[in-house]
């Protein structure tokens, strides 16, 4: 999804540097997460559970192009929340 561009719609016609840096950002803090989990021995089905996910394959679309700081505010959720489940599993 991230490298593929809908010309039709409003915030993925353009997208400007900082948004695809933050983007990539974003989706590297996601695998690093998860994979601390995965080495914790948590179940890859329960670590997909997780909301975040969902927000993460969506952020193109839901994170319009002149509120980049959202997708800060989503790196912040996806450590918070992934370690929130690696100490429940402790």
């Amino acid at each position: 999804g991230f490298l593929q561009q809908n010309a039709l719609h409003k915030d993925d016609t353009y997208v400007s540097l900082e948004k695809q840096y933050k983007m990539l950002r974003v989706i590297d803090t996601l695998y690093t997460s998860a994979l601390a989990c995965v080495k914790r021995g948590i179940p890859l089905s329960t670590i997909r559970k997780e909301r975040v996910f969902d927000d993460v394959v969506k952020m193109k679309y839901d994170v319009p192009n002149d509120q980049v700081y959202l997708l800060d505010e989503l790196e912040k959720k996806i450590i918070d929340t992934y370690r929130s489940l690696r100490e429940k599993y402790e």
